[in-house]
């Protein structure tokens, strides 16, 4: 284990001569944990943090730095110190999590190193401190329930005051924990806002399209996230509601924003399909602006969140950022668009227009791609967007075995059937075009016999021209095309269903558990999201820049994800 930390970049060697004294040992540990831990933590034992006084100097072996001891037991493999440790820990839940998520990046960097027992050996208890985190919640979630909402939503002890339990779960997907009851009552509860948990979204979605209808909706009391809630409760909530207070808890609910969110998107796919199809001309058209200051809207809210994300500096808020898979197609996508937008100003010529009309049927199809993510949200579908994203890695493996094959046949297609060819673009289209549309069917079997028309074997033309070129006639290149079409049509595409059917399983049988994991991260996205949707959404955005720097307003409160008041010591026993 000492040597699997010594390799994740430490400036000095835990071992070694210059570092002997505890203060040494614990920035060596604050380094690793500072690297590893995916959090936005500044180095939690640098000299800086406790150079001052005696009295804020570490000591490891004091009684009232238990959590320290118990990280260094977890990462030195002293189980008897950890748990006695863990046992001491004013937060013994939150100690258990970062211990689960420090195995975790441990496990990684012993299977990068080849170490297979200890990676395996570390990851298992990653996993017990995971479970006994779980059993902790348990205990206090049945005890104390406001209590255990509280604690999922409050920064951890110092030196890890920059994190609560949910953002360290999500950020080291800790899945069984985020699968916990405790987690998904909270998150439930966050998404209905003030309504009734139990409302069903299609009455949600109609008190949106017909606000009288919200007097139909349960709404509960002011801390009803907190509570057990029951039909009665809510329903004499609801009724000592007043209906302008019930159409704001309505339209501010995180589901509503969704619910908006979505039905705007659904008009601005609208707009777009109309404009390529039908009014995309030389002459930029009334629509064509409108679709332009939108997706001004939806570029505004990506560098919203951008600069919202979690991360104390530049840098790290962008690596957060781009860590979400839709955050780089979202990235890509806006590039594709503000491309077909330059082209569409700078050409001008009909010519050339057909490349305007290329970039923006690229952009609008990679749009209706992205409305893929609103499906995260549903329980029975939210899995198979999941399972989507995974299956195109297992493409991207099965692309770098089959370019093997098709640049092998394709080069003895080509040297056999156009022999001294010149180079050229054609020469290279040649080799991967026969071979690359023989995964689907076509057999190119006019080609590969030489019996191909419309073309010329005289030199004298084809050197001038390749592509009058006739391909020639070759008895093996017919055996070497069947030959190819059984390699790729049997073995290779049945070894790509094989791997897609592996995944699914896998998904499948833990779906569950995965959707609960990804629900967080839709919960507060748009829990955060302004309320109003796209368009008008800039409007929001100019507010919130208005009070940033006009009213200096830096300071975050308290909210659904956030609480910064006294927690107290977590009693379980």
């Amino acid at each position: 284990m000492k040597k699997i930390l010594q390799s994740k970049n430490m400036h000095t060697d835990l071992s070694s001569a210059d570092c002997v004294d505890d203060q040494c040992i614990l920035r060596q540990v604050g380094r690793f944990i500072n690297e590893s831990i995916n959090i936005d933590q500044e180095n939690p034992y640098s000299n800086d943090r406790h150079a001052g006084s005696e009295k804020n100097d570490v000591d490891i072996k004091s009684p009232e730095n238990a959590l320290h001891v118990f990280i260094f037991a977890i990462l030195f493999e002293s189980e008897e110190e950890a748990q006695t440790r863990l046992s001491y820990c004013d937060d013994p839940i939150g100690a258990a999590l970062i211990a689960s998520s420090l195995l975790k990046t441990v496990s990684k960097m012993a299977n990068r190193k080849a170490e297979l027992d200890l990676a395996t050996n570390v990851l298992k208890n990653a996993r017990e401190y995971e479970q006994k985190a779980c059993d902790m919640l348990s205990t206090y979630f049945h005890r104390n329930r406001t209590g255990a909402y509280t604690f999922l939503i409050h920064k951890f002890q110092e030196p890890f005051s920059s994190i609560n339990a949910l953002e360290l779960a999500n950020a080291n997907h800790l899945k069984t924990f985020m699968e916990h009851t405790c987690c998904q009552t909270k998150l439930n509860a966050v998404w209905k806002g003030k309504m009734a948990t139990y409302t069903p979204w299609w009455q949600i979605v109609i008190a949106l399209c017909v606000p009288i209808f919200v007097k139909t909706i349960r709404f509960t009391a002011k801390d009803a996230s907190h509570k057990n809630q029951t039909k009665s409760d809510s329903r004499n909530a609801g009724d000592s509601l007043g209906t302008l207070d019930a159409l704001y808890h309505l339209y501010t609910a995180p589901i509503s924003v969704y619910a908006t969110n979505t039905i705007s998107f659904l008009i601005f796919l609208g707009l777009c399909s109309y404009v390529v199809l039908v009014e995309l001309e030389v002459r930029v058209t009334a629509s064509e602006y409108v679709i332009w200051v939108w997706t001004l809207t939806l570029l505004c809210e990506e560098l919203r969140q951008l600069i919202s994300s979690d991360g104390s500096t530049a840098i790290r808020k962008l690596r957060y950022w781009f860590a979400s898979y839709w955050n780089q197609y979202d990235m890509a996508m806006f590039i594709v668009g503000i491309a077909a937008i330059i082209a569409r100003l700078t050409v001008k010529g009909n010519d050339e227009f057909d490349y305007v009309r290329y970039l923006y049927s690229l952009t609008v199809a990679m749009f209706y791609v992205r409305s893929l993510q609103g499906f995260l949200v549903e329980e029975k579908l939210g899995p198979k967007i999941i399972m989507l994203g995974q299956m195109i890695i297992d493409l991207i493996v099965f692309v770098r075995v089959f370019l093997i094959f098709l640049l092998s046949f394709g080069i003895m297609y080509t040297a056999n059937l156009y022999p001294n060819s010149r180079p050229s673009l054609q020469l290279l289209k040649r080799i991967f075009y026969v071979p690359y549309w023989q995964i689907y069917g076509e057999n190119f079997l006019e080609i590969l016999e030489g019996d191909e028309n419309g073309c010329t074997r005289n030199e004298s033309v084809w050197r001038d021209n390749d592509d009058m070129r006739c391909p020639e006639s070759k008895f093996l290149v017919p055996v070497l095309g069947a030959l190819y079409m059984f390699l790729t049509n049997i073995l290779l595409i049945n070894l790509l269903i094989a791997m897609f059917s592996y995944t699914f399983q896998t998904i499948q049988e833990k779906s569950e558990k995965i959707w609960r994991f990804y629900f967080y991260s839709i919960v507060r996205e748009f829990y955060e999201r302004p309320v109003i949707p796209h368009p008008f959404i800039i409007f929001a955005h100019m507010v919130r820049i208005i009070c940033h720097v006009g009213c200096g307003n830096d300071n975050q409160s308290d909210d659904e994800f956030r609480y910064t008041g006294p927690l107290g010591s977590i009693t379980l026993g």
